[in-house]
């Protein structure tokens, strides 16, 4: 698990976080915005984030963000057998949390870009695209995971050998560890999907943000130039 932030460029203030789940073996990826990083927002997208993963999670892996540490032990700890574990990342080390890591371009900046979102109604409208991009990425985009690689005498990478592309979806179905009753699950949601429709709904959410965007800046040149309206 793994932030990105929405801040434009600038951290001052309070801006818009999606988190980003990315489960290790089926590559199944969800994600959910929240509007800062204080406890409330992460529990609450942490929440939104759970409601699209359809398998039960053995293990949590975030990096060293104090509040989805804190969330997330507050969900191991209060096992009494103890069957979900818990690991962070090493501090400074992007490496330890590489499987996620690359999915923030790809899944979200992609996606939504590098702007500023900073308003709840910004923020409603990423987890309405995220609902849709994730129903699209899970269940009909293969992807590709690496199986080894070939290094030299010298302990250099000179060739990644990657298995045959399969959506998450078709991993979950092959999979002996997921029950059938999940299986019977994903796959009625599957046929009642339609790529397109989802696909025109995903641009017609990104128009209503860019919108606001658009509309929040001119409000704040027209604040900038500090025009009297009392001298008219």
């Amino acid at each position: 698990m793994d932030f990105v932030e929405h801040n434009g460029g600038r951290s001052d203030g309070v801006f818009a976080i999606t988190g980003v789940y990315v489960d290790l073996y089926s590559q199944w990826t969800v994600r959910a915005a929240g509007l800062g990083k204080n406890l409330e927002s992460v529990s609450k997208l942490d929440f939104i984030a759970h409601t699209r993963i359809p398998f039960r999670i053995l293990h949590y892996h975030p990096d060293n963000d104090k509040t989805i540490l804190k969330v997330l032990f507050d969900k191991t700890r209060n096992q009494q057998r103890k069957v979900v574990k818990l690991s962070r990342s090493r501090p400074y080390k992007k490496n330890d949390n590489a499987y996620v890591e690359q999915k923030g371009g790809d899944k979200v900046r992609k996606l939504v870009g590098y702007l500023r979102f900073d308003t709840p109604e910004e923020v409603e409208l990423l987890n309405e695209i995220y609902k849709r991009a994730d129903l699209i990425d899970n269940f009909f985009i293969a992807c590709a995971k690496l199986k080894k690689k070939l290094k030299d005498k010298r302990g250099r990478t000179i060739k990644k050998i990657y298995e045959q592309p399969k959506t998450p979806y078709q991993r979950l179905m092959e999979s002996k560890s997921i029950p059938q009753s999940v299986k019977d699950e994903i796959s009625n949601a599957r046929e009642k999907l339609n790529m397109v429709k989802l696909r025109q709904e995903i641009d017609e959410l990104t128009e209503k943000l860019m919108k606001i965007k658009i509309e929040k800046s001119k409000y704040k040149n027209f604040k900038d130039k500090n025009y009297d309206l009392t001298s008219y």
